[in-house]
């Protein structure tokens, strides 16, 4: 099943592909992680987040944690670039950086740095 989830509010899709891949919609109301791994998920309010099964179901999200105030949210997002670099780091370290790699470090450094 692919990680996929839907914004109430201004209704974008999302899918996050792999384990380090985090996609945040338009509003910034839900934003989902770790791909096929993991499925985190972030959110303000609960009722705006819906996931996505395979076939485009929308399911509304009862009881699932998630990370809720600006704070948790920005503890999950530096324990993310922690685990990014972490993971980066175990392979050949004078290997070019690739862009999907570079475009999802920023956008974690972004979101780490737009949490008020």
């Amino acid at each position: 099943m692919r990680n996929r989830a839907k914004c109430r509010l201004c209704g974008d899709i999302l899918e996050s592909f792999h384990e380090h891949d985090r996609v945040e919609c338009s509003c910034g109301e839900i934003a989902i992680s770790g791909g096929t791994v993991r499925y985190e998920l972030a959110y303000r309010n609960l009722e705006n987040f819906l996931r996505l099964d395979d076939n485009d179901q929308e399911t509304p999200v009862k009881s699932e944690i998630g990370v809720s105030s600006p704070e948790e949210r920005r503890d999950h997002l530096l324990y993310s670039l922690k685990t990014y670099i972490e993971y980066e780091g175990n392979g050949d370290q004078t290997r070019p950086i690739q862009m999907y790699e570079f475009r999802t470090l920023l956008q974690i450094i972004y979101d780490i740095l737009k949490v008020k």
